[in-house]
């Protein structure tokens, strides 16, 4: 089973947590400039509210897990490469 938060502090970095298989995974949140397939398709206004976000997440144990999501404003759609399953519900990014 797989679930995720992506958490933002009122004067910090955006956090994202995984739990893997019982696992808990933890890493910065940080979005970066869309993908040209991205943009071709979003319409333009929408455009400032995509982006990407690359995160290598880290468990207590030091092993990793490499994620990798599309976002639009406070939701993302993502997956771990190489892993059977894909694809992440979306999240909703929450402020503390």
């Amino acid at each position: 089973m797989i679930s995720g938060t992506v958490t933002k502090e009122a004067f910090g970095s955006r956090r994202v947590e995984i739990t893997l298989n019982d696992k808990i995974y933890r890493g910065e949140w940080r979005v970066d400039s869309p993908t040209k397939e991205q943009k071709a398709e979003t319409s333009y206004p929408h455009r400032r509210h995509i982006g990407v976000v690359n995160s290598t997440l880290k468990a207590e144990d030091g092993s990793t897990l490499e994620c990798h999501w599309k976002t639009e404003s406070n939701t993302a759609e993502g997956g771990v490469p190489g892993r059977r399953t894909r694809v992440f519900a979306q999240y909703e990014v929450m402020s503390l």
